[in-house]
């Protein structure tokens, strides 16, 4: 099996977290990816550094470690690829990170071995759309937020 690993590197724990999770994934036998940019900041023997685009067609499932930021990013980057996403919590609170810094080595045990189930999650899909411009379509996993002004913060 080959693994994506995700992190968030904004997050102080992420690069010692990705690592550890890397070291658990070969011990459980896969191979591990990360995007090429990841290259000098998360250096990890034995892992292979591919373009995002080329990683998520290669693996099979997509670790993100940080919170649910993190596996909203990926879920988005990943929506063609269809490929099941397991988030590893760094954050407070983490609704959509099924995973624990303390159950990483079990959870990625189970995923290594197929013994897990998907769960399904609705997509949403906004179409925006303002005078004298061309409407844009955007996809969504878990809440689209409408608001007036600016923007404060980008996804």
């Amino acid at each position: 099996m080959t693994i994506l690993l995700v992190p968030n590197l904004n997050k102080p724990q992420a690069q010692a977290v990705c690592l550890r999770a890397a070291m658990a994934l070969y011990r459980y036998g896969a191979q591990v990816l990360l995007e090429d940019t990841l290259q000098q900041s998360c250096p990890i023997q034995g892992a292979e550094y591919l373009p995002i685009d080329q990683a998520m067609e290669k693996c099979d499932a997509i670790v993100t470690i940080g919170g649910d930021g993190t596996i909203l990013h990926a879920a988005r980057d990943s929506l063609s690829y269809q490929k099941p996403l397991l988030g590893i919590n760094l954050g407070r609170m983490g609704f959509l990170a099924t995973c624990e810094v303390g159950e990483l080595d079990k959870k990625l045990g189970c995923l290594v071995r197929g013994e897990y189930m998907a769960d399904r999650r609705m997509l949403l899909e906004a179409v925006v759309c303002q005078p004298d411009k061309p409407s844009v379509t955007l996809t969504a996993l878990n809440e689209v937020v409408l608001f007036k002004g600016l923007r404060t913060q980008t996804m």
